[in-house]
């Protein structure tokens, strides 16, 4: 099966390929560093999704009702101390981590990202996690907020994971299950179907495969619900119908201010420990 992108040159196509054995789904393209940047930066954190309209803590906005709920939630499962948030996007999660009592602190490759989470008074640095040039140190907690499968190469991902994480830290992340309900109803037409942006599938096997390979254990691996712009909806859904010009029409008649709490089953949140070393 191949599938077209539905950023920037949508008739750009990816092979959609699967693992016979671990059932794990992956597209073959073009992953280009420039390709993935120009996307972050003109497509993906300019949402209705990625950004709220008021940046106050107090706003009811998706991202920050989203990023609160995370962020009290890593607390109430007894996480603390030095956290990094890989693709931080704007930076509210880790706003609402320092609030909680965490030290935080975001990467993210996009730099208008970056600045928007200087205007929130936290530190987003700019840059792959995979490069070598980009220097970060050791952390109680990684977290990953629907970024891992955007990686090309999820392996070299959990391994530098797995040499920034302290001994006994956690790993958390949320990713898209390919062999979930919803996407087997859905085929080619599942939202979550958007390369570049989205390269990997995962299932519960593959998963498991993966972090172990590296050192650490599947604490939780559980659908939740989070709560999503209707407008980013519909946006998505005629992105996914491959109907992009009526996007700007629909965008027109549906109010920024909706949301719609939603769980399909379809984004796994992961939580790992990296087992410490013995002597």
């Amino acid at each position: 099966m191949s599938v077209s992108t539905p950023y920037l040159d949508k008739q750009q196509r990816y092979d959609v390929l699967q693992c016979s054995v671990c059932r794990h789904r992956w597209c073959a393209g073009d992953t280009s560093d420039a390709l993935l940047t120009e996307i972050y930066s003109k497509s993906f954190h300019q949402t209705t999704q990625q950004l709220a309209e008021n940046q106050s803590r107090n706003s009811s906005s998706p991202i920050i009702l989203n990023s609160k709920a995370r962020a009290e939630w890593l607390c109430q499962q007894g996480h603390s101390g030095t956290l990094l948030d890989v693709g931080a996007g704007n930076g509210y999660f880790v706003r609402e981590a320092n609030e909680v009592g965490f030290k935080a602190e975001g990467l993210d490759i996009a730099e208008e990202a970056a600045v928007r989470a200087a205007s929130l008074g936290v530190t987003v640095r700019i840059g792959n996690f995979l490069a070598d040039d980009v220097k970060v140190g050791k952390y109680d907690v990684i977290t990953m907020w629907d970024v891992l499968c955007g990686f090309p190469d999820v392996n070299a991902a959990i391994a530098k994971v797995a040499r920034h994480l302290e001994p006994g830290g956690a790993l958390v992340l949320t990713i898209a299950d390919g062999q979930s309900s919803t996407s087997k109803l859905a085929g080619r037409y599942w939202p979550l179907l958007i390369p570049p942006v989205n390269l990997h599938y995962f299932s519960e096997a593959s998963t498991k495969r993966l972090l172990e390979s590296y050192g650490m254990e599947i604490l939780s691996y559980k659908a939740q619900g989070k709560w999503l712009s209707v407008r980013f909806l519909w946006q998505k859904l005629l992105r996914t119908l491959r109907i992009t010009p009526l996007e700007t029409v629909v965008s027109g008649f549906i109010s920024p201010h909706w949301k719609v709490k939603l769980n399909l089953g379809d984004i796994v949140t992961v939580v790992a420990r990296l087992r410490p070393t013995s002597g």
